[in-house]
């Protein structure tokens, strides 16, 4: 458990994201980090803010990092925030609709080759 971010090691992720997906560059760029201990993974919100657990930076290889990082950025380029608000999920529906959601960016994201640190839930 080191504390402090591996920024190094993240932007090569970025990178290695970059150089795969070059279509998702600037989005890629564009995430602001937020360092976020204790959170065992990565998430965004909708100001294109990336909460990233040190941990997992230290624990993830750079192309599982790459492959989480598509996958945040995928929440945000599909509008599953948005479509949440519309049709009206509340705080008691979040859950299901987050994992439906991983579900649907996942599916695309291993059939594009993708490894991640963890087996992926897919529909």
């Amino acid at each position: 458990m080191t504390g402090s971010l591996d920024r190094v090691k993240l932007s090569a992720a970025r990178l290695w994201a970059a150089d795969r997906f070059p279509y998702f560059a600037s989005g890629l760029f564009a995430l602001a980090l937020v360092a976020t201990p204790g959170l065992g993974t990565f998430a965004v919100d909708r100001k294109w803010r990336l909460y990233v657990d040190p941990d997992a930076v230290d624990r993830w290889s750079v192309p599982e990092l790459g492959a989480v990082l598509v996958h945040e950025l995928s929440h945000l380029l599909r509008d599953h925030a948005r479509r949440a608000i519309e049709i009206g999920v509340g705080e008691t529906q979040f859950e299901e609709w987050n994992i439906a959601a991983d579900c649907e960016i996942n599916d695309d994201l291993l059939s594009a080759g993708l490894v991640f640190p963890d087996t992926p839930m897919t529909p």
